[in-house]
């Protein structure tokens, strides 16, 4: 594959020989270059994988923590990344500063440091990090900034002698990839454009799982993946939104991420090898607090599959050779060529989302990672779901089927969306003897297995009486399970 061909940005600030910083010095400008810079992610290019089931897919190649939060890179970065970048957010990556008939701005990053900190900060490696940290955090946490590809930077301070500090001053020179955007004007529009194209766009769902599943079909279904690499704003978010509707990878996720933003689904956009090419995918953090893989481009194969829908570290692709995902995706947090900075992302679940949907305010609580569905006493089990009331029927998410064997502990509830399928167990709180009634029974029994005068045959069975979850009955479980009878 080969990276995308960005305009080499030229620092045109004054160059001078570095200068060493004086205790004693009150009014002095010092200037640095540095270097320049090319986002390294341009994706795809030549890569093609053909699918168990026949079809050709054309791969990516190179040449937000709890319930409703948002996730953003740069709250891992250090003091001075954060005013750089908050100061680049301020003027918008440029599009305030920049006028219309201009192929480039430069945007001021102001630092107000004493002299000590700024014999450690006056450093060309510390402020290569310092702008590429800041950079690189914008680049994912605004993918509307689409324009963000390539820069250079010149640096230089002052003495200010009402504040007793140094006023350091780097200023990064953005150019536009001119292939694809002529001018700020240019930019501007299609700016305007594309949170107009987001704030339109239809998000169904009742939960986040349906959420995600609505923008990862309609997206799909959008869109055509750039094939030829002929379309020059296949690279940007834009290419989702604009004709000819043509992206390669870096357009799916970040796309994907915008409307993620709208509905306040923490998302992020992932760079890395896949199958040993470039490729940019996303991250999703669900109600149970994991994050779980995502990727639109390899999802999209004329048909929809989900192979790459929810999916975590040791999940199993059905159509591209039955790899996992954690050794076919594999992120490197590099957004430049020559990176002293990557980005550092969150764990991945080790397992697939549940594609079982309860629904709201149900009695049924989901355990993916033993695949086991928890329901209260006294609950039908099949109304639980987020599916008409019997026992095989599609639900009410597009091509999702939920099959119930039975109602008791040790019944199975198979769930197939597309090509993904999940069978899960089912164990009724206090149904210990599988016979879907929670009683006196069950106490006796219970405590035979606690006295070693009788062994349960099932995992579900024993679940069902360990109400505190340490993988035994005992006494508190015995206490638990006969207030559980009476209430």
């Amino acid at each position: 594959m080969t990276r995308r061909l960005l305009s080499i940005i030229m620092c045109v600030l004054l160059i001078m020989p570095f200068a060493i910083l004086s205790a004693s010095a009150q009014s002095e400008t010092l200037y640095m270059k540095g270097p320049e810079y090319v986002r390294a992610i341009r994706l795809p290019e030549d890569e093609v994988h053909i699918s168990k089931g026949g079809r050709s897919a054309t791969l990516i190649p190179r040449n937000s923590f709890n319930g409703n939060d948002a996730f953003r890179f740069f709250t891992a970065l250090n003091a001075n990344q954060k005013t750089a970048y908050n100061q680049i957010v301020e003027a918008k990556a440029g599009l305030t500063l920049a006028a219309d008939s201009e192929k480039s701005v430069k945007i001021p990053i102001h630092f107000y440091l004493t002299e000590s900190e700024m014999s450690s900060f006056w450093v060309q490696d510390v402020m290569d990090v310092t702008i590429q940290g800041a950079l690189a955090s914008i680049i994912e946490d605004y993918p509307e900034y689409f324009w963000l590809g390539g820069y250079g930077w010149g640096a230089s301070a002052d003495w200010n002698s009402g504040m007793n500090k140094y006023d350091a001053v780097i200023t990064v020179n953005i150019a536009l990839d001119e292939s694809a955007y002529a001018n700020w004007g240019v930019v501007k529009n299609y700016y305007n454009g594309l949170m107009s194209a987001v704030d339109s766009f239809k998000i169904t769902g009742a939960n986040r799982y349906q959420q995600l599943k609505a923008i990862h079909d309609r997206i799909c279904q959008m869109v055509e993946y750039d094939t030829d690499f002929n379309n020059p704003i296949a690279h940007q978010p834009t290419s989702v939104f604009f004709e000819p509707f043509q992206p390669v990878c870096e357009g799916y996720a970040e796309a994907f991420k915008l409307l993620c933003d709208k509905v306040g689904i923490p998302c992020i956009g992932v760079v890395g090898d896949a199958s040993g090419e470039a490729h940019k995918w996303n991250y999703v953090k669900m109600e149970d607090g994991k994050w779980y893989g995502m990727d639109l481009t390899w999802d999209d194969q004329g048909d929809i599959l989900y192979d790459f829908f929810l999916v975590g570290s040791n999940t199993k692709d059905a159509f591209f050779g039955q790899a996992t995902f954690g050794s076919s995706h594999t992120p490197t947090g590099e957004e430049f060529s020559g990176a002293d900075f990557t980005l550092t992302y969150p764990t991945l679940s080790t397992t697939s989302y549940s594609l079982v949907v309860p629904n709201i305010n149900s009695k049924l609580s989901v355990n993916a990672q033993r695949n086991m569905l928890y329901i209260e006493k006294g609950a039908i089990l099949q109304s639980q779901f987020f599916a008409l009331a019997n026992y095989s029927t599609p639900t009410q998410i597009s091509g999702q089927t939920v099959t119930v064997s039975g109602a008791t502990t040790d019944a199975t509830v198979t769930v197939k969306n597309g090509s993904l399928t999940r069978e899960y167990t089912v164990v009724r709180w206090g149904d210990i003897t599988a016979d879907n009634q929670v009683n006196n029974n069950d106490y006796l029994r219970a405590k035979t297995v606690l006295q070693g005068t009788y062994n349960l045959n099932s995992e579900a069975k024993l679940a069902a009486g360990d109400f505190n979850g340490d993988g035994v009955i005992d006494a508190f479980d015995m206490f638990r399970l006969d207030e559980y009878i009476r209430s």
